[in-house]
């Protein structure tokens, strides 16, 4: 008979990727989140690993922030108490409950959550618009007099590459000083941040007030970043991150530039566009809903 066995180590990755197809499969949505899925394999994202096993095959695997876990169980060895045992294992070894993510909020994540004292602290909505709906947003892309679009091609060739990642940061920090994730960043986690695949500079669009002159803080007061998802099973774009200084607020920027970013989008080829707003943003989520953005998933966390 093989022995259970729960350890923390660099785990086997070819054995990790195939349980996480196996657990999209199944639940139809990823169980990882982008930045634990990068985490598996980079060291700089400071993540902790854990596993349990039989005989040398995983049963479930987690990846462990200093913020946060996200965890997954091979479907095929739910409800047989793996989830449980390797998530109070972590409490243990880390010697604390860290809040969980549940994406999707698939089935048994609440009844996890309870057995380790654990409740819902924190609601990520998943919006998502249609190629119908993408065609009529095609109207709010106007011509302002105040500020004008510029994507991150054209803004390094005006500024220059350091001061737009300078504007950059001060509005994406100032925007989400509130944020856990997206607040108090840094030169390195900026660049980190693009360092994907599917980064584009084409696909990065700021508000630059016209008023600003040659000087890139004094211009950049907002952005709209958007992602394109090559994996999907139909063409995806999704609105990543749009953010906006003080003084861009109250003038209808909000709107415009994810109208701009839309765009982009539908004529990149997109059917489809996704986007991820906290549950209890209600102002974000009624401008996302005036675009014509629907709720079609929640992801949950789990904290103390």
């Amino acid at each position: 008979m093989n022995v259970v066995e729960l350890f923390e180590s660099d785990l086997d990755l070819p054995q990790v990727h195939d349980i996480l197809g196996r657990a999209i499969t199944a639940d139809g949505v990823e169980p990882l989140g982008e930045a634990f899925v990068r985490g598996l394999d980079d060291a700089s994202f400071g993540h902790r690993h854990f596993a349990v096993r039989e005989g040398g095959t995983y049963l479930g695997f987690a990846g462990v922030a200093p913020d946060a876990i996200e965890m997954v169980v091979d479907p095929e060895s739910r409800k047989s108490g793996v989830g449980a045992a390797l998530l109070a294992y972590i409490d243990n070894e880390v010697g604390d409950r860290l809040p969980i993510w549940a994406h999707g909020d698939i089935g048994g994540a609440a009844r996890l959550a309870e057995l380790t004292g654990r409740r819902v602290v924190r609601e990520l909505l998943q919006m998502s618009i249609d190629a119908q709906g993408l065609d009529a947003t095609e109207g709010g892309v106007v011509k302002r007099d105040d500020v004008e679009a510029v994507n991150l091609a054209a803004a390094r060739r005006r500024w220059g590459s350091a001061a737009v990642d300078r504007a950059w940061l001060s509005v994406n920090n100032e925007a989400f000083d509130w944020h856990p994730e997206q607040g108090g960043w840094s030169e390195e986690q900026l660049q980190r941040a693009r360092d994907t695949e599917w980064f584009d500079e084409e696909g990065v669009f700021f508000a630059a007030d016209i008023a600003g002159g040659e000087d890139a803080a004094d211009s950049i007061c907002g952005f709209h970043w958007t992602k394109w998802h090559a994996e999907a099973e139909k063409p995806t774009g999704e609105v990543y991150v749009i953010g906006l200084a003080t003084r861009a607020r109250r003038r209808g920027l909000g709107r415009w530039l994810t109208n701009i970013g839309l765009s982009h989008l539908r004529k990149r080829g997109a059917e489809e566009v996704i986007l991820y707003v906290e549950g209890d943003n209600s102002a974000a989520i009624g401008t996302y809903e005036k675009v014509g953005f629907e709720v079609s998933r929640r992801d949950v966390m789990y904290g103390v």
